[in-house]
């Protein structure tokens, strides 16, 4: 069986600092230098029964071991005898190391646990020799038992007394149930470079972790420090989420079933895939693609849009090889996942450089859009109205408009702060009810500058810090009266506005972004 060495790649903090591990040099399987982790995983029967539930016919787990001292991962997957051999190179000697037990489906299965002490884990390993993990027998739920080494093995001698993981009741990895992410994994984070794989000791390394850092807000939403780079590499990741709702899909997501709205997140949901170069590559990217395994079980229905040059069209992504576009600075996908895709999800992408080399790079989605920005109430601050769903949405043109909504929630139903919005507002003709913005001569529309209000693009902007999540879960905004003109002016002449859109914008600087258009009117 061909052996596969992985780069990985995980995001720290959106637009922060990238957790990049690098593999080059790494020694091959067999090899006689280096070190070894050798050992067989016996898959439980109810994994067998969930795979196989889930129409995958491969069994194949992947071992992967992260050096605290390089950042480095090594990693190895299982043959058909479910046998694994990660070749550690000599340089590595001495270093801690954590270890992690990958699916089929490209999750972690969890971390391996090498004893306890106090009521903590014992995950680290101080690997100055080749060790055994023997017969890892994996159980029936990795999140009420935790993996252990098995019979046979000596791994557990090079257990590390001081690098310790929190856990739960269970004595699994207080992060594993939740990819790192929440209250239950919430945890100070440590400079201690021996933990420096899982510096808030949930039991996660990064490339698992939603939250690095354990501050209760996910890596693509933080604005704090930066977990730290480990270790280098010229290529970085970008997988974000998108879920835009026009004004006519508006009812669905305000008033229909949730089994209504969940056959609607199948198909507006869009994962946009980005590959870009790191400044500094000495290597430029001639093609990317998606691998179809270890991936999500969805992968295979999943369809990519392409431009045809009158639109865009959605096409199988499984015939096209799960390719990427050449976008010039980037490559990039947007593929519609047709399933309910979940926070956890990782995809390993092939990358082929102008050198002849090959990568393989993964990153994991650390949240999902479940909900759009929620219109609750609007209109004139000192007396707004609930919103009842109907559009258009009647306002008092002489006033600013004051907009109180909910935040977009994510796959856990908690809502999801650290959003910037942009209120981008479209002019609509009277009488034909045709769309103006395209050539609005903005200068001669707005003379005079209002604050917060992007002229060129017609956004009325919000940064995440200036918003504060009431008791009700909303946010207010007030939108300048000055936006909403009664004229523009046109290369066509003077144009009379009959009414108005208005996206509501949820944007991290990431590009992860969820939308509601809706359409007002003035009274």
């Amino acid at each position: 069986m061909k052996k596969r060495h992985i780069y990985a790649l995980a995001i720290v903090a959106s637009g922060l600092s990238i957790a990049a591990c690098d593999l080059s040099g790494i020694t091959l399987p067999g090899s006689s230098s280096g070190l070894s982790l050798t050992g067989t995983i016996q898959e439980s029967a109810a994994s067998a029964k969930l795979r196989r539930s889930a129409q995958s016919s491969s069994q194949t787990y992947t071992v992967v071991a992260q050096s605290a001292a390089t950042g480095k991962i090594y990693l190895d997957s299982t043959d058909n005898a479910g046998a694994f051999d990660v070749s550690v190179p000599e340089d590595e000697s001495g270093n801690l190391f954590m270890v992690t037990i990958v699916g089929p489906d490209g999750k972690a299965t969890g971390p391996v646990n090498f004893g306890n002490s106090g009521g903590q884990g014992m995950m680290g390993l101080d690997l100055d020799r080749s060790a055994s993990f023997g017969t890892i027998q994996l159980p029936d739920n990795p999140l009420m038992t935790p993996i252990t080494p098995g019979s046979g093995g000596d791994v557990s001698e090079l257990a590390a007394s001081d690098v310790l993981t929190r856990l739960d009741d269970n004595g699994v990895a207080i992060g594993l149930a939740s990819i790192g992410k929440g209250d239950d994994a919430m945890g100070t984070p440590t400079n201690d470079p021996r933990q420096a794989c899982d510096r808030d000791r949930d039991g996660l390394i990064d490339i698992f972790d939603a939250d690095n850092d354990g501050d209760g807000i996910i890596d693509d939403l933080d604005t704090g420090p930066a977990s730290g780079t480990l270790g280098l590499s010229d290529v970085r990741l970008s997988f974000f989420m998108n879920l835009k709702i026009g004004n006519d899909q508006a009812d669905t997501y305000y008033s229909a079933v949730p089994a209504t709205v969940e056959a609607a997140l199948m198909t507006d949901t869009v994962i946009t895939f980005e590959v870009l170069p790191e400044s500094g590559a000495t290597r430029s990217m001639t093609a990317v693609r998606v691998l179809s395994t270890p991936a999500p079980s969805y992968i295979a229905d999943t369809e990519v849009m392409r431009d045809t040059g009158s639109g865009l069209m959605a096409t199988s992504w499984a015939a096209e090889g799960y390719a990427f576009e050449d976008a010039g600075d980037r490559f990039q996908a947007f593929v519609i996942p047709n399933a309910l895709i979940n926070a956890g999800d990782v995809f390993a992408v092939e990358i082929t450089f102008d050198d002849g080399s090959t990568g393989i790079f993964s990153r994991m989605i650390n949240y999902v859009f479940k909900t759009i920005p929620r219109l609750v109430k609007y209109g004139d601050s000192a007396s707004l109205t609930t919103f009842s769903g109907s559009q258009p949405i009647t306002f008092d043109g002489t006033k600013d408009l004051t907009l109180e909504f909910e935040p977009p929630k994510d796959e856990t139903g908690a809502y999801l702060e650290g959003f910037s919005y942009q209120f981008e507002i479209f002019y609509n003709e009277a009488g034909s009810g045709n769309q103006l913005n395209g050539d609005i001569d903005t200068d001669a529309t707005f003379p005079t500058a209002i604050t917060g209000f992007n002229r060129q693009n017609k956004n009325y902007e919000v940064t995440a810090d200036s918003l504060t999540l009431s008791v009700d879960n909303t946010y207010t905004v007030t939108i300048p009266k000055e936006i909403f003109v009664n004229t523009v002016e046109t290369s066509a002449g003077t144009k009379t506005v009959g009414s108005y859109k208005i996206d509501i914008a949820a944007q991290s600087g990431n590009g992860d972004n969820s939308a509601i258009m809706l359409q007002f009117e003035k009274m």
